[in-house]
């Protein structure tokens, strides 16, 4: 990297193309050859969520929408919405939190039929941003007051023992001290409550045409502040709850508006992982993902009521909607270890996936190495599934991590090793481990460098979809055992040599090698 003539200016060559290497497994080349870059395809994530607002998830590279649907499959964000009720001729009714609910005048409901329910807002907040929420809240409206009234408490009860002693006998000297005393005894304690955050009211509604719905996100009953919103999957509508947090959701509304779904990510980790695996920058092609042509599903596992950790009753969710739906390519960043390998109801389901609906199911293989036998269920686990570990490519050293010396290809010592152990080699693929991709906006940053087997796994993903992309336009069969056996006797192997084995499984995906399918 050069700077520019300017003492200390800007870096003028700076690798972008590194932010998400594509070039290990041979997907610039790919495309330029083939055309293909993952249009005609759909990739799932399975993960916590995704940021709608995101500029690289707007659009594919042929102007089709990038997020066809963000689905909660873990029930977070359902609200119950089967109290139904009618405004009055002013066009106000009362919400479940005792609120006078005003109707815009433009909101048409030729029934005049209300569904309406109650959210906690710090419930939709994944525990980073409710943090940020909270202290920015404490600072701005409750410190400075609450510190105010802590003093002037303090101030009366010096003055009343300056004045009459801090030992009278006096009943009613004796009465005063001790309500001061009080007064600012519990001041004090109210350092310690927790803010349990604001309630809003849900309103759904048809219009006559689809279902829509609304969050009362000014607090106050004014709903034409807020964004009546359709579902998702058939307008792409979200709105974002507050300038102050930035969190963007979206809705999905079911038996028949007696169910309103809000769907806002979990956590970063979805969003990051979607980038790598399909985003497209017009803008900067050099950065965008593996797939810039794909469409992808958010399927939301990560349940905010546990820290964001996938539930089984969400993945089950998940992967039917993936079988009912008809997705290509599932990415999941999931998973943890397991006592007893390719065994349980989620297992099952994913073999169901794979090899009843041809789905091609990539995962990653985990995050617990350098160790024997530490990959993770299902990446690692499960026959079908393509476990992918994780390595550090040299061209990442220096703009990623500000490493200046240089470095060769290795495995990360976290990336989990094989062999499985029920004897299976464990790792089926490994990929570049590291991005520096986009992140919701509530992070506070647009972009953030993550590592681990959760980057590694939609980098194959990604390259998974770009080659389905070429087979379904020269109308060519394929099945998911066959891509991932492809994959796997074509994947550059000399990249293994020398190293282990059990980390990089059968080597780096190569796709200009795979057309042969």
């Amino acid at each position: 990297m050069e700077r520019d003539d300017k003492e200390n200016g800007p870096i003028v060559d700076f690798p972008v193309e590194t932010y998400i290497d594509k070039s290990e497994c041979q997907q610039p080349e790919f495309i330029k050859k083939y055309k293909a870059d993952g249009r005609g395809t759909i990739i799932a994530i399975l993960d916590t969520g995704v940021d709608p607002s995101l500029k690289s998830l707007n659009e594919t590279s042929v102007g089709h929408r990038k997020i066809l649907d963000l689905i909660d499959c873990s029930g977070a964000g359902d609200v119950d919405t089967s109290t139904v009720k009618k405004a009055s001729q002013e066009r106000e009714l009362i919400g479940l939190t005792g609120r006078t609910l005003k109707i815009p005048e433009g909101w048409q409901n030729p029934t005049n039929k209300w569904h309406i329910g109650i959210k906690p807002i710090y419930e939709l907040y994944p525990k980073s941003l409710r943090k940020i929420v909270k202290d920015e809240w404490q600072k701005l409206t409750w410190d400075s007051a609450h510190q105010l009234a802590k003093s002037d408490a303090l101030r009366l009860l010096q003055k009343h023992e300056e004045s009459v002693g801090g030992f009278s006998d006096d009943v009613k000297d004796k009465h005063e001290r001790e309500n001061l005393a009080s007064k600012l005894e519990f001041l004090k304690s109210m350092d310690k409550l927790e803010d349990k955050g604001p309630v809003a009211d849900c309103i759904v509604w048809n219009n006559g045409e689809i279902w829509q719905a609304c969050i009362d996100t000014s607090f106050r009953g004014r709903l034409k502040l807020c964004k009546a919103l359709g579902d998702f999957r058939y307008t792409s509508n979200y709105a974002k709850i507050s300038d102050r947090d930035e969190a963007s959701y979206s809705v999905r509304i079911e038996n028949a508006g007696n169910r309103l779904e809000i769907c806002l990510a979990s956590g970063a980790h979805g969003s990051h992982v979607a980038c790598i695996a399909a985003a497209y920058e017009e803008s900067r092609p050099n950065t965008s993902g593996l797939a810039p042509g794909a469409q992808i599903i958010s399927m939301m596992i990560g349940d905010n009521r546990i820290d964001s950790m996938e539930t089984g009753t969400a993945i089950i969710r998940a992967l039917n909607i993936c079988a009912d739906i008809g997705v290509d390519v599932v990415n999941m960043s999931f998973g943890e270890g397991s006592h007893f390998p390719a065994s349980g109801r989620i297992i099952e389901e994913i073999q169901r996936l794979v090899y009843q609906h041809n789905v091609v199911f990539v995962s990653s293989a985990g995050n617990s190495g350098p160790a024997l036998s530490t990959v993770g269920s299902p990446g690692g686990t499960t026959p079908g599934v393509i476990g992918v570990g994780a390595h550090i490519s040299a061209k990442q050293a220096e703009p990623l991590y500000g490493v200046h010396d240089d470095v060769m290809d290795y495995s990360y010592p976290w990336s989990a090793r094989g062999p499985c152990t029920d004897g299976s080699l464990g790792v089926s693929l490994c990929a570049v481990g590291a991005a520096f991709a986009e992140v919701p906006r509530y992070c506070r940053k647009s972009r953030q460098v993550m590592n681990g087997t959760s980057m590694s796994s939609p980098n194959v993903a990604g390259a998974v979809a770009c080659l389905l992309s070429k087979l379904r336009a020269d109308n060519i069969e394929w099945s998911a055992f066959l891509v991932r056996l492809a994959l796997e006797n074509t994947a550059k192997k000399e990249f293994c040599e020398a190293r282990d084995l059990f980390a990089t499984g059968n080597g780096v995906i190569q796709v200009v090698l795979l057309v042969f399918l």
